[in-house]
């Protein structure tokens, strides 16, 4: 039988330590085409590969690409 249709989103999470949570999805971090982020994820998605969920603020400030301030 051929599989036609597979979850876009896969994720582990660890509750005991929710830095060692997973996931991944078809596609990448972005829904516009002309991003680098637009498809990035889709050959760790094929190979059932994961990254990281990053939940405290010092990881999530040492692994972000960049920075976007809203002021009103």
């Amino acid at each position: 039988m051929q599989e036609t249709y597979g979850p876009s989103l896969r994720q582990i999470v660890d509750l005991g330590d929710l830095n060692a949570s997973r996931f991944i999805h078809t596609t990448g971090q972005s829904g516009l085409p002309t991003s680098p982020h637009y498809d990035d994820m889709t050959p760790l998605w094929l190979k059932i590969q994961y990254v990281p969920m990053w939940w405290n603020a010092a990881d999530v400030k040492a692994n972000a690409e960049g920075t976007l301030t809203l002021t009103p």
